[in-house]
C-alpha cells in the first residue's frame, strides 16, 4: 500500500526514475527546476523518482538549501511545508557534495551504490537523468568524471541548458567529446521555447501552412505586408549572485545568443505555403527551419559590413560596476539592442529589432508583428501569455481570426489563454504554465517537443562572433550608461528611429494610445 507521501506519485510498473541535479543550490535550479518538480508532484504528475541533489556544499546545506527553495518559490498554497516534507519523502531525496577536483572515490563508493538502492535492488540499474544545472564552463569537466567512474551508461541522459559553452570552439569540442564517447542521449534545453506563448505561435506558424481557414493571414506574413518586427526581453532583476558569470558571457551571451534568436527563428522561419508564390524556395539544404533563419542572416549582403553603430546598441546600468565580483571599469554589457536583416525572399527589406536587458522599468517579453497598414500583433510571453491586436480602421489585414474584437476599443485579446495539446510518442499532452514543468515532463517520457540542434548552436556562435567582429573592442566609449528602472539607452531609439522616424519601441505593458504625443504606437 502507498504511503501518504506517495498517493501523489503517478503510478507505474517500471522501477523509480533517478534525477540527478548538479548545481542544486544555485540560482537556477533552486528557482525553477525544483519548484516545478514540487509543482508536478503536488499535481498528481510526477512519475515515481528518486531525487539525488548535487553541488559543492556539504550535504546539510545542499538539503536545507533545497527545502528552502521548494518552500519559498512554489505554487503550493495552506500547508506547504508538511507537503513539500511529504514530496522529500516521496523522492527519497539523498544530498551529495560534489567538487570535481577531488570527487573520484565519491562517486565510485556513494553516489553508484544510491543509484543502484534507488531501484530497489543491488543489480538493477534505471536510467539516470542528469540534469547540468551548473556553468557551462563545467559541462566537459562534469561529463568527464561521470565516464571516468564509469557511472554514465548508455540510456543514460545528459540535459545541457543553454548557452551550452562560450564560443564555437569550446562549444564545438563539447559536442565532438559526447560524441567520442558515443553517448547518444543528449538533450539541449532553451527553456523559453517551453513557455506556453511559443508554443502558441509554433501552433499558429502550423496553422498558417496548413488550415485553409488561416491562408488570409498566412499570405500576408511576409515582406509585402509586414513593416519590421520588435523582439523584447525586458528584467527588472539585475544580476543576483552571478557575478562572475556575468562578467565572463553579458548579455549578449546571456541571452542573445539563446532566447533572443531562437525567438527570430520561430517567428521568421519560412511558411511552406502553396499560396506563398515568389517567397517559396528550396531549403532542403538545412537541416531545419530554424538553422535556415541563421543562415539567412548570416549571409545578409551587409549585415555585418556596416558601421555597428547602424545596427547594435550595447548598455551598462548605472551602479553595475559597484556590484561584489564586477570588475571597477568592467565594460560588460547588461543591455544590448540589435538590427537584423535576412537574406530571404519571404522577409526582405524586414528588420528585425531586439532588445534586452537587466535592471529596466519592468519584467516583461513580447514579440511585434508591425503591419505597413498600422496594425500590429503582440504576442505577450511574460509576465503572463495572451495576445493583443490592434487593427486601424480599413487596415485590410486579417488579424480577426486570432481575436474576439471590441469595436468600442478598438483593441482586442485572444480568448483562448492555453496553447491546448501536442502530440508526444502517439499521444496527445496538454502544456503545462510553467516552462519548467514542460521539460521535466518531457524528460520524464524520454522525448522532447521543443528540441534544440547541435547545428543550431554551432549557427548561433557563428552568428555572435559576426556580432562581436562588428561591434569591435569593447571601448568604454560605445558602452551606453542607462539609468536603473528605465527602458535602457536613449541610443537604442536612435537605433529603431534610423530608416524611419514613424518606428517606436513597443511601450511595456502594451499600451499604444491613439494620437500619442510622443508617439510610441510601435
Amino acid at each position: 500500500m502507498a504511503s501518504a507521501s506517495e498517493e501523489h506519485l503517478l503510478e507505474s510498473p517500471q522501477p523509480p526514475r533517478v534525477l540527478v541535479v548538479f548545481g542544486a543550490t544555485g540560482d537556477m535550479a533552486a528557482s525553477k527546476l525544483l519548484p516545478a518538480l514540487f509543482n508536478l508532484y503536488e499535481a498528481n504528475q510526477l512519475p515515481p523518482l528518486r531525487l539525488i541533489c548535487a553541488a559543492k556544499q556539504d550535504a546539510a546545506t545542499i538539503a536545507s538549501t533545497v527545502r528552502q527553495s521548494l518552500l519559498t518559490q512554489s505554487e503550493s498554497q495552506g500547508d506547504a511545508e508538511s507537503r513539500r516534507e511529504q514530496f522529500l519523502e516521496a523522492t527519497d531525496l539523498r544530498s551529495f557534495s560534489v567538487d570535481l577536483e577531488n570527487s573520484r572515490d565519491f562517486l565510485a563508493e556513494h553516489f553508484v551504490y544510491s543509484i543502484y538502492e534507488s531501484a530497489g535492488s543491488p543489480t538493477t540499474r534505471p536510467p539516470v537523468i542528469y540534469y547540468y544545472a551548473v556553468p557551462p564552463g563545467l559541462y566537459r569537466s562534469l561529463t568527464e568524471l561521470l565516464v571516468d567512474n564509469n557511472v554514465l551508461a548508455a540510456d543514460d541522459m545528459i540535459v545541457l541548458e543553454k548557452p551550452y559553452g562560450s564560443s564555437v570552439t569550446n562549444t564545438t569540442e563539447l559536442f565532438d567529446y559526447i560524441h567520442k564517447i558515443q553517448h547518444k542521449n543528449l538533450f539541449l534545453i532553451d527553456h523559453y521555447l517551453y513557455k506556453l506563448m511559443i508554443q502558441r505561435i509554433n501552433q499558429l506558424h502550423q496553422k498558417m501552412s496548413s488550415d485553409p481557414a488561416y491562408e488570409l493571414l498566412g499570405r500576408v506574413w511576409n515582406h509585402r505586408y509586414i513593416d519590421h518586427v520588435q523582439i523584447t526581453i525586458s528584467e527588472d532583476e539585475g544580476i543576483g549572485d552571478r557575478a562572475e558569470f556575468f562578467e565572463a558571457n553579458g548579455t549578449l551571451y546571456d541571452m542573445v545568443q539563446n532566447h533572443m534568436l531562437q525567438l527570430v527563428c520561430v517567428i521568421a522561419k519560412r511558411l511552406p505555403l502553396s499560396w506563398a508564390g515568389e517567397i517559396d524556395a528550396d531549403q532542403s539544404e538545412f537541416v531545419s527551419p530554424e538553422e535556415a533563419v541563421l543562415e539567412a542572416i548570416l549571409t545578409h549582403d551587409d549585415q555585418f559590413t556596416k558601421p555597428a553603430v547602424s545596427w547594435q546598441v550595447r548598455g551598462q546600468f548605472d551602479g553595475y560596476q559597484q556590484i561584489t565580483g564586477v570588475k571597477s571599469q568592467s565594460t560588460r554589457e547588461t543591455f544590448v539592442a540589435l538590427k537584423l536583416e535576412l537574406n530571404d525572399p519571404q522577409w526582405t527589406g524586414v528588420p528585425f529589432f531586439l532588445r534586452t536587458g537587466k535592471r529596466m522599468s519592468a519584467r516583461e517579453a513580447h514579440i511585434m508583428i508591425k503591419f505597413k497598414t498600422g496594425d500590429r500583433i503582440v504576442f505577450y510571453i511574460q509576465p503572463y501569455p495572451r495576445i493583443v491586436v490592434r487593427r486601424r480602421p480599413h487596415g485590410g489585414i486579417p488579424l480577426g481570426i486570432l481575436i474576439q474584437y471590441d469595436e468600442a476599443v478598438d483593441e482586442a485579446q485572444d480568448v483562448e489563454q492555453s496553447a491546448s495539446t501536442t502530440s508526444r510518442n502517439g499521444r496527445i499532452e496538454p502544456w503545462h504554465d510553467s516552462a519548467y514543468e514542460n521539460i521535466l515532463s518531457d524528460l520524464f517520457e524520454g522525448e522532447l517537443r521543443a528540441p534544440v540542434s547541435e547545428e543550431w548552436v554551432l549557427r548561433s556562435w557563428d552568428l555572435m562572433d559576426q556580432i562581436v567582429q562588428g561591434y569591435g573592442m569593447l571601448f568604454p566609449e560605445r558602452l551606453s550608461v542607462y539609468q536603473q528602472e528605465t527602458i535602457g539607452p536613449q541610443a537604442a531609439h536612435k537605433l529603431i528611429q534610423a530608416c524611419d522616424s514613424d518606428r517606436h519601441w513597443l511601450e511595456f505593458g502594451g499600451s499604444w494610445p491613439p494620437d500619442s504625443p510622443t508617439g510610441q504606437e510601435g
